[in-house]
């Protein structure tokens, strides 16, 4: 029996370490990606680079040229989030304020009238987006991007302090781009930006009335506001499954969520003379502030899906803070936020189509990795996870390549950066119109129009049309190709060229100067400026080929080119004879011009040119 004994304690031993081999070898493959191992050339570093940046140049692809993915994919996770702040500028207003000065910033100055407000708020629109035309060789501005879709803001919900509510936001966004999402969360739920949006301001649960004749005070009950606290887990945490179609947590967590949220404010010049006492004043920063009168101090029971967790009522000056730690603790301690957050950086970053493979083989060993942290990185720090999305198999899997239609910023932004725009600096002046002797940042004009490019093709930044964000990143089955349906695949055409009845002519990006204005400023064509950086433009096959492998994301056939040689040869004069001629005598672009114009509306008219 003896012996017998000795052979089952040893078969135990066995299966204990064939148990715990396979536990931690499956815990191994759960959260780490199968690591690319293949050909890193120009193929694979132009797909990086028009996932991570806005368009990838000439100039983008020769500083990484021959650099290992590895190193590539190092420099673009590398963010510097610093930027100068917002300068004032004004083109259709009242020009300058008493305090406000053009090319002189409007941060931590107090607004004197309504429209230094809403003048603000253009600012901080064209400020973003001359950061986005100026981007660095870095991932920054898309993570930007992806946040202000993933946890969407509103630029004017509430007008006074908004501009500064919205710098701020973007500020922190940028912070945040490649770091710890649970304190990202964390802050943007205090930002007034947020707390303005989604209604947690003056989310009390007692309102007082002061009467002073007699003084008499009374204190009547009230509810706090849920908005923020649903989105916050329907959206932002747990989610609602793969399909956006499950029901995770219950309204008794919503309305607990909301308990523990109560009691904040925006410190601004909106004074409620009921509840004066129990509200701050700060009209040149706009801070939140917390009172602990106006907050539920009761404990906060929450359902199953949390393990029945109770967070305890905290109670003094800081007991708001620690108990909105406390909750996100809770929130993003399930694996199902840690998906949904992957789900929403791989629809953003690789493909809109999530199927089951991708769910066990992409999501959730990333999950696990955000979830877990490690190697020196914090659960919830973001930097990980993209690293090992951005140097894994499946990235570079030719299905994942060319397999998105591009947003507006992709296409316009990309589109410009490529042809190569030149972007004035913020102390870059001039006269926005020859009647008005008006002055106006140049740098602002060009993020003007990029601007309404965009938002004529469906897309602006600062004004997300849902809590949700874009429908083109959440609502299926159509995801990504909603950006294409009839009214936008119209503004696309229009915003690059199109024949205007009311100008009598062709109007577009296509008509602009390298500086993105009217091109008869003494200024050239940018297509003209762009075609002369090509190695061999005056051979049109050569020509042809350079400008379809630079713009387009798969090879067209001999028939497609033939058609786009033919537009180069139209005009009674060949293509070699158009370019020397220009070559010979500058100013006289005429000809090149209309024919590089009308080349390059067919080739952005292709499907490979909407693709990335």
């Amino acid at each position: 029996m003896g012996v017998n004994l000795l052979k089952f304690l040893n078969m135990k031993n066995v299966i204990l370490f064939f148990s715990l081999f396979f536990i931690v070898n499956v815990g191994i493959s759960q959260n780490s990606l199968d690591k690319y191992n293949g050909p890193f050339g120009e193929y694979q570093l132009k797909h990086l680079l028009r996932r991570t940046l806005f368009g990838a140049t000439m100039d983008d692809m020769k500083h990484f040229e021959g650099k290992s993915m590895d190193a590539v994919v190092d420099e673009l996770l590398n963010t510097d989030p610093s930027a100068p702040p917002p300068p004032w500028s004004f083109q259709f207003d009242y020009g300058d304020s008493e305090s406000f000065k053009t090319g002189k910033t409007w941060v931590g100055t107090k607004g004197e009238r309504s429209w230094t407000e809403t003048i603000m708020q253009f600012n901080v629109s064209y400020w973003w987006h001359n950061l986005m035309m100026k981007q660095d060789r870095n991932i920054r501005e898309k993570m930007v991007l992806f946040y202000e879709n993933h946890i969407p803001s509103n630029n004017g919900k509430n007008n006074i302090g908004q501009g500064l509510f919205y710098y701020n936001r973007i500020k922190l966004l940028r912070e945040h781009a490649t770091g710890n999402y649970k304190d990202l969360m964390k802050k943007v739920t205090l930002e007034p930006s947020m707390m303005y949006y989604l209604d947690m301001n003056f989310s009390f649960v007692y309102k007082y009335y002061s009467y002073f004749v007699p003084p008499v005070k009374k204190k009547e009950p009230l509810f706090a506001n849920e908005n923020y606290a649903r989105e916050l887990q329907e959206l932002y945490t747990v989610g609602k499954g793969r399909e956006n179609n499950e029901v995770l947590f219950t309204e008794d967590d919503v309305k607990a969520a909301a308990r523990v949220l109560s009691g904040w404010c925006v410190c601004n010049n909106n004074v409620d003379v009921h509840i004066k006492k129990h509200l701050c004043k700060d009209t040149v920063s706009y801070t939140s502030s917390f009172t602990p009168e106006m907050h539920d101090a009761n404990d906060k029971q929450f359902s199953g899906l949390y393990g029945n967790h109770i967070i305890k009522a905290k109670p003094g000056p800081n007991g708001g803070l620690e108990e909105i730690d406390e909750l996100f603790d809770m929130l993003l301690g399930r694996e199902e936020s840690a998906r949904n957050l992957v789900r929403k950086l791989y629809r953003f970053f690789v493909y809109a189509y999530i199927t089951e493979k991708t769910e066990n083989e992409v999501i959730k060993p990333l999950a696990i990795l955000l979830l877990q942290g490690g190697n020196g990185y914090k659960p919830y720090d973001v930097k990980p996870v993209l690293k090992a999305l951005f140097t894994s198999t499946h990235f570079y899997d030719t299905e994942q390549i060319g397999c998105m239609i591009k947003n507006p910023y992709d296409l316009i932004l990309g589109m410009s950066r490529m042809m190569g725009v030149k972007i004035y600096e913020d102390t870059d002046f001039v006269n926005t119109y020859n009647s008005v002797s008006l002055p106006a940042m140049r740098s602002h004009q060009q993020a003007q129009f990029i601007r309404s490019l965009c938002f004529q093709s469906g897309m602006v930044v600062s004004n997300v049309p849902d809590v949700a964000g874009y429908p083109a990143y959440y609502q299926g089955p159509d995801y990504h190709r909603l950006w294409i349906n009839a009214d936008y695949l119209r503004a696309r055409k229009q915003s690059i060229h199109y024949y205007s009845e009311k100008h009598g002519t062709f109007i577009g990006f296509l008509t602009m100067s390298e500086f993105l204005t009217d091109f008869t400023i003494n200024q050239d064509p940018i297509v003209i400026k762009f075609a002369e950086k090509l190695e061999t433009p005056s051979n049109i096959e050569e020509f042809i080929d350079q400008n379809i492998q630079y713009f387009l994301v798969k090879d067209l056939n001999q028939q497609e080119k033939d058609k786009l040689s033919l537009i180069l040869n139209s005009r009674n004069e060949a293509w070699l004879t158009t370019w020397n001629n220009y070559k010979a005598n500058k100013n006289n672009y005429g000809t090149l011009y209309h024919k590089l114009r009308e080349f390059y509306d067919a080739l952005f008219s292709y499907a490979e040119f909407q693709l990335m």
